[in-house]
């Protein structure tokens, strides 16, 4: 079930990079997880490509912000030269993970 997301506005950031979230009973525990896709794709229908996705879910219990406060700490980051090019370059998906946990680290 979507209830945030493209139905509202596209969650393309620039960067080649979108946040799809949902707020949603379905999710339990909030989560973030990272697809880079081999070719890029036309995200929204309007010629925006895209080949970096964060998907983030939280319940719909966990208060009215967490999904923003974790979606601007990664549009802050994104942005982020350094950060960005630690993430994308990262040798493995422990790497990946380890530099994400940083973030979780300003949201909590």
């Amino acid at each position: 079930m979507k209830e945030s997301g493209e139905n509202t506005i596209s969650t393309f950031i620039g960067y080649d990079t979108a946040i799809p979230h949902a707020k949603t009973d379905a999710v339990k525990t909030p989560f973030v997880a990272y697809a880079k896709l081999s070719h890029a794709m036309n995200w929204d229908g309007n010629g925006e490509m895209v080949k970096h996705i964060f998907m983030i879910g939280v319940p719909k219990e966990s208060g009215s912000n967490l999904h923003m406060r974790i979606i601007s700490e990664l549009s802050k980051n994104i942005m982020r030269n350094a950060w960005k090019e630690s993430f994308m370059n990262a040798a493995s998906a422990d790497e990946a993970l380890e530099i994400l946990k940083l973030i979780e680290k300003e949201v909590i």
